[in-house]
């Protein structure tokens, strides 16, 4: 509750909007709720909460609008079924990784995943740590989109 006026709504789309990776973000007093859509391959929910929150009001998740992630990524250093196994394997453990699908012959890993649980990045550091290498190939998602309930938005001006 507290959303009273314009001015925390400006002050609120100001913060969230100079994210990277958010498109557009917009701010319902009536209804309290902020709706922003995002690249997931440049940030996650956690860091649009954290802006609104480090803006002085409340985030709460509210509705998660988005289908999943997907990305492809080109591999490098893989020789075998087992190198296969072995990158699926620390992929697929990752938080928000729906699935994994590897192809030796085309050294690449298709991976579909949740924008709210894991970035792009989170993904390349998993395949880096199995010990090969990962590039981005193609970014097919859509950008996320969230619904986030905002509280704490009063003020004097």
């Amino acid at each position: 509750g507290g959303m009273s006026c314009a001015s925390c709504v400006a002050a609120l789309e100001g913060s969230v909007n100079r994210l990277p990776g958010v498109s557009s973000c917009s701010v319902s007093l009536l209804g309290e709720e902020a709706v922003v859509e995002f690249d997931p391959a440049a940030c996650v929910v956690a860091d649009i909460q954290e802006a609104i929150e480090d803006a002085g009001f409340e985030a709460t998740l509210r509705v998660q609008a988005s289908e999943p992630g997907s990305v492809v990524l080109e591999v490098g250093g893989m020789s075998c079924a087992s190198c296969v196994a072995a990158l699926e394997g620390s992929v697929n453990r990752l938080p928000g990784v729906s699935s994994c699908s590897v192809s030796l012959l085309g050294e690449e890993a298709v991976v579909e995943f949740d924008p709210a649980a894991c970035v792009v990045a989170d993904i390349q550091e998993a395949i880096e740590d199995a010990g090969f290498e990962a590039t981005l190939r193609v970014q097919a998602s859509e950008p996320g989109s969230v619904v986030l309930e905002v509280g704490g938005m009063s003020c004097a001006s």
